[in-house]
């Protein structure tokens, strides 16, 4: 019975679209001619007529016309492909937005920009105001150093070694003075002891050059002579205090034995006196040299701790060398002609004593 029931013909069945009850082998045939069911046009989908305005609205296969461009497609292509993808329009507001976007960073970084430039140009204002205050000070300072250095350049032209200015040493150089072969040997000691670039200069002939030249010794013997007194140098001191005395012993034994072999009338004692004349004058060179070298370092010494510069000091010496290379030479030559006459005279005398006897 069960089973007649499920396969009877006049079992009654609803309808899905209007919903009224058929017998079953009427379905299909009501079904397929029910005025409730409605087929879309698009789809080709069975929908009730009262679901069908609702599929319409939805339907993804609908043609439709796109709003940027007016091409005609289904609605499904629309969303998923044109939109996106193809159409132009569309595809030039996105960029426009893009572009827009970017254009707005970009304003907002030009703000930031100019908000930096605007601080920057008050730093740089502020800078260039300093720069421009201490180029103004610097000028200043040149200007006064121009003028020191002129003051000091002409304090230099005037600069006075031993009490004579340079411009005149020069000038006494330049005067090509010829030094007098009566120099004596007290004379060389009194020069060389003291250090001094230069030299006495006796000419009978001439009292004004000799005054003058007496003048210039007399200062240039006071200035190393108070270079002495202010180096704080012992040793050298007493250096040369210790050969300063040596050389006066050296001169007083001298004198002694030339009195001496003067008052002899016979010729074997006027050899000795030569013999020991040569030895005399030999360690005398020496020790002329020694103090001459320890006095003008001491000199040199000074000169710089009172602002005389060592170049200069050079110049100086050069000068003296330009002017008389030969000069300490002539010196010596000058007093080795004064004791070869007063020998000659010496041996005139101890011969005609010889002769009256």
């Amino acid at each position: 019975m069960e089973k007649h029931q499920s396969m009877c013909d006049f079992q009654p069945i609803k309808c899905k679209w209007c919903k009224k009850n058929i017998f079953m082998k009427y379905v299909d045939i009501h079904q397929e001619n029910c005025e409730m069911k409605k087929i879309c046009k698009y789809c080709k989908k069975d929908f009730s007529k009262n679901s069908l305005e609702d599929h319409e609205q939805n339907c993804r296969d609908i043609v439709t016309t796109c709003k940027n461009c007016n091409a005609i497609l289904k609605r499904e292509d629309l969303f998923e492909k044109h939109t996106i993808q193809i159409c132009s329009r569309n595809y030039l507001e996105n960029l426009k937005v893009s572009l827009k976007n970017k254009f707005q960073q970009y304003v907002s970084t030009m703000d930031l920009l100019n908000r930096e430039k605007i601080s920057m140009d008050q730093k740089l204002t502020e800078q260039i105001k300093q720069l421009t205050e201490k180029k103004k000070q610097i000028l200043e300072e040149n200007k006064i150093l121009q003028n020191r250095r002129r003051d000091l350049r002409e304090q230099f032209q005037n600069i006075r070694i031993g009490g004579a200015s340079k411009n005149e040493i020069e000038n006494m150089y330049q005067q090509q003075i010829l030094y007098s072969n009566q120099l004596s040997i007290n004379a060389l000691y009194n020069y060389m002891e003291n250090g001094n670039p230069l030299s006495i200069v006796v000419d009978e002939g001439n009292e004004q050059e000799n005054s003058k030249s007496s003048n210039i010794y007399q200062n240039l013997q006071n200035f190393n002579q108070s270079c002495i007194e202010d180096l704080e140098t012992q040793d050298s001191q007493n250096k040369i205090k210790s050969l300063s005395s040596n050389l006066k012993s050296n001169n007083k034994e001298q004198s002694q034995f030339q009195t001496f072999v003067g008052g002899q009338n016979n010729c074997y004692n006027h050899n000795i006196s030569n013999v020991f004349f040569s030895e005399v004058e030999y360690d005398k060179k020496n020790m002329i040299s020694d103090l001459r070298k320890e006095k003008l370092s001491l000199a040199n010494k000074q000169c710089q701790k009172e602002g005389f510069w060592g170049n200069d000091w050079e110049k100086f010496l050069q000068v003296q060398q330009k002017h008389y290379p030969n000069q300490e030479q002539k010196i010596l030559n000058g007093i080795q002609e004064s004791e070869n006459s007063s020998k000659q005279n010496r041996s005139q005398s101890i011969y005609n004593q010889n002769s009256k006897y």
